[in-house]
């Protein structure tokens, strides 16, 4: 990016509701085409813009209920110093909180229990010594044919192999009641990362979410078919790096 454009969120932002000029908008696309993160932070926030949209649309063309139309009325003087800016703060707090959640595809407890079952299954099976997996890295094209076709649409085993992890093979899991897949990888260091992979009946996307217990962390999204969560025994800034790539990896593979 250069200095001048995109570095600074704010412009984003701006870019993303539509407040800059011609000119600034044609200098921000420009450095756009060389900035993968930066795009990708521009299709979270249009996306949570949609997501608000959708959710208020109706409430913003409702009429105020009485009560509050008589006490704006009446104490309009006294409020307007304080309680509307305020009232405006929380408002957008609460609309962002519902967007983010909306977003996401199901509730902070779905959400929760999809990243602690991607972490229960590679807690259970990364411990293995001598069957970790179903299917070993050897038989890669019929891993990938056979969970595609259990899962019902297209995946594969992504190569980590330029970020250092080999992989091990894979194996067929569940998620309520319904076919999911887990890819495992190790490192040189003996050091275990697996990649789950689950429907995503939503067919909602979402960004990147973090959670971390016990030395272990999670990051977990959703496309328009699938749910994906990444787990490994790495502390945060090792893993999102690795998660980033597996996204970009898949996003290729998709295209």
């Amino acid at each position: 990016m250069t200095p001048n454009a995109t570095r600074h969120d704010w412009v984003l932002h701006a870019y993303v509701d539509g407040e800059l000029e011609p000119s600034e908008r044609m200098l921000v696309e420009s450095d756009l085409n060389d900035d993968h993160e930066a795009r990708r932070s521009i299709e979270i926030w249009r996306r949570q813009n949609e997501a608000i949209g959708r959710v208020f649309a109706k409430v913003l063309h409702e009429q105020l209920p009485p009560a509050i139309r008589i006490a704006l009325s009446a104490r309009g003087r006294v409020m307007r110093r304080w309680y509307l800016p305020a009232a405006a703060a929380i408002l957008a707090l609460l609309t962002a909180a519902y967007a983010l959640y909306s977003e996401l595809g199901f509730s902070a407890a779905g959400a929760k229990a999809f990243a602690e079952t991607a972490l229960s299954a590679h807690v259970v099976y990364s411990t293995e010594v001598r069957h970790p997996v179903e299917v070993a890295a050897a038989e890669k094209d019929h891993l990938d044919a056979w969970l595609s076709k259990r899962l019902g649409h297209k995946i594969a085993a992504p190569d980590l192999s330029s970020r250092g992890f080999q992989l091990i093979g894979g194996r067929l899991l569940h998620a309520d009641r319904k076919p999911a897949a887990q890819f495992m990888y190790e490192d040189a260091a003996k050091r275990r990362l697996t990649v789950y992979v689950a429907g995503n009946s939503s067919h909602r996307e979402s960004s990147f979410r973090l959670e971390e217990t016990s030395g272990y962390t999670t990051c977990y999204w959703l496309d328009e078919q699938s749910g994906y969560a990444v787990a490994a025994e790495l502390a945060p800034d090792e893993l999102l790096p690795l998660a980033t790539f597996i996204y970009d990896a898949l996003e290729k593979a998709d295209g």
